[in-house]
């Protein structure tokens, strides 16, 4: 349990990319860099948005 809950939490592994919202505490985990292509995700704390990007031309 944690407590209190975080704004977010990040996960990081070799699996899918995922992004989620349980009780107003956002979760994601951005995946494999290099499997993935070379997307990640951009957390933005003044909004609390997250956006998809990637690095591209590699």
């Amino acid at each position: 349990h944690l407590y209190p809950l975080p704004d977010l939490i990040v996960v990081c592994d070799k699996f899918k990319s995922i992004t989620d919202t349980i009780a107003d505490c956002t979760i994601i985990n951005p995946g494999s860099f290099a499997i993935n292509k070379y997307c990640f995700k951009v957390y933005l704390p003044a909004t609390r948005e997250i956006e998809d990007s990637q690095i591209t031309n590699m």
